[in-house]
């Protein structure tokens, strides 16, 4: 462009043409911008000459249209066979099409080269055998490896990592190695499959099916169990051990919780033990302890707690304790892979719900799979099994608040590997209200054992 420039205002000050009335007092001959060009002149036939000679002048000077690019011009266009039979012409010129029986003739002629060093059939073996093939009285190896014995062979500093590896493996080795006769001791037809056999470090054999199958929150096993809902139960089976026991008159929860269980003897002294919840209100009229992953057991009850609200304030009256476990219990079914709403695993703990509805008083206790049961009694956590069998000896459909009370505590204190105090253990009863003991009344029951 800047040649054009001064071609316009080289010719009209030759008078070629004449400038425009308007610009002839400042000499504009051209605008040009980005991709336009504004050229004036007097509005009389010489000048339009004069402008027409400028520009084909300018046109030889800057070359011919179109510009070609991979033999195919450059055009504002679609390109059509045409334009684009230089191109097909350059491609069709370098292909060069061989027949398969040539191109296995190459192959043959190469690979006899590269064995024999000639156009020589490239048969036999692809290792030289001279010195390992001689008689032994001759003084051949039987296990040679760069020339030397493979005994004796020293690997050089830049060996390989795979080499040194498997030359340290020789002591392991010369135990299957006959010293007399130089050969392998395993009977039979002799496979690398029987050496290795013979030398590796042994392990105990895995389950394949288990842990094919354990990957899968909804996936059975062929023996038709779910491994991850196993996981989560064995969860709960190291967590504290939490009682609910039903009487006539309401239900009373009793649960360990463990703050001496440290990662180091100074805990104590930072832990709060108000802070450690292992019974947690739901609604106003039904609680329930937990004992397992507490993560877990605040989401559920995040969950219930939404569920009985919205159901009081659409109906105008308190939920069912069965209608809030099963609700509670749909929650922990939606586990899978399938879902992106859904728990990507099923929840590691077990909950006892304790309620008190028109029904009068009752105690529920669910279990990962999303199940749930009715009980009078029910033992979780790590200490179940022999709290279980000491509720067996000493319930009755007949007992008192405070008599499930004395219970309850007595049974947390045989299974507990500490002695029973205000601080590590939480009571709460639903009587037809729930309400969580403070320490002072813990500690009367505690006096009472």
């Amino acid at each position: 462009m800047n040649v054009l420039s001064k071609m316009l205002d080289l010719t009209a000050s030759k008078c070629v043409f004449q400038y425009h009335p308007k610009c002839k007092r400042i000499g504009l001959t051209h605008l040009s911008f980005a991709d336009d060009l504004l050229i004036f002149w007097k509005g009389t036939v010489n000048s339009v000459v004069g402008i027409h000679c400028v520009l084909q002048e300018f046109y030889k000077y800057s070359g011919l249209l179109p510009v070609r690019y991979l033999k195919a011009p450059l055009v504002n266009r679609r390109l059509t066979e045409r334009d684009c039979a230089q191109l097909m012409k350059k491609v069709e010129g370098r292909a060069l099409v061989l027949p398969k029986v040539v191109i296995k003739r190459l192959a043959q002629l190469c690979s006899r080269f590269f064995w024999k060093g000639g156009d020589l059939k490239a048969c036999g073996a692809r290792v030289s055998w001279e010195m390992i093939c001689k008689p032994k009285n001759e003084g051949a190896d039987v296990h040679v490896l760069k020339g030397n014995p493979f005994v004796e062979f020293v690997p050089p500093k830049t060996c390989s990592w795979f080499w040194r590896k498997l030359l340290k493996l020789r002591s392991l080795a010369g135990s299957l190695v006959d010293s007399t006769t130089g050969g392998w001791r395993l009977q039979g037809r002799f496979f690398v499959k029987n050496a290795w056999q013979e030398i590796r470090r042994k392990q105990p054999k895995v389950h394949w099916a288990r842990t094919e199958y354990d990957r899968g929150v909804n996936t059975f096993s062929p023996e038709g169990r779910l491994f991850q809902v196993e996981y989560a139960i064995e969860a709960i089976k190291l967590g504290s051990t939490a009682i609910g026991i039903k009487t006539k008159d309401g239900v009373v929860l009793a649960v360990e919780k463990r703050i001496t269980s440290p990662p180091h003897r100074y805990w104590t002294l930072f832990q709060e033990p108000s802070s450690v919840e292992k019974i947690m209100e739901i609604d106003d009229h039904i609680g329930c302890a937990m004992s397992g992953l507490i993560a877990d057991a605040r989401t559920l009850v995040e969950h219930a707690r939404v569920e009985t609200q919205n159901h009081r304030f659409s109906y105008g009256e308190p939920m069912a304790v069965e209608s809030t476990t099963q609700a509670l219990c749909d929650l922990a079914l939606r586990f899978g892979e399938g879902d992106e709403e859904s728990m990507s695993r099923p929840f590691g703990v077990s909950l006892l719900i304790a309620g008190h509805d028109e029904n009068g008083p009752s105690l529920y206790y669910t279990d990962p799979s999303g199940t749930f049961w009715q009980c009078n009694a029910k033992a979780i956590g790590s200490g179940s099994e022999g709290a279980d069998s000491s509720l067996q000896e000493q319930f009755n459909k007949d007992l008192t608040l405070q008599e499930a009370e004395t219970i309850a505590l007595s049974i947390l204190k045989q299974v507990m590997e500490e002695k029973v105090t205000p601080n590590n253990v939480d009571i709460a009863n639903v009587a037809p209200t729930y309400h969580l003991y403070t320490p002072s009344e813990v500690e009367a029951i505690i006096t009472r054992l």
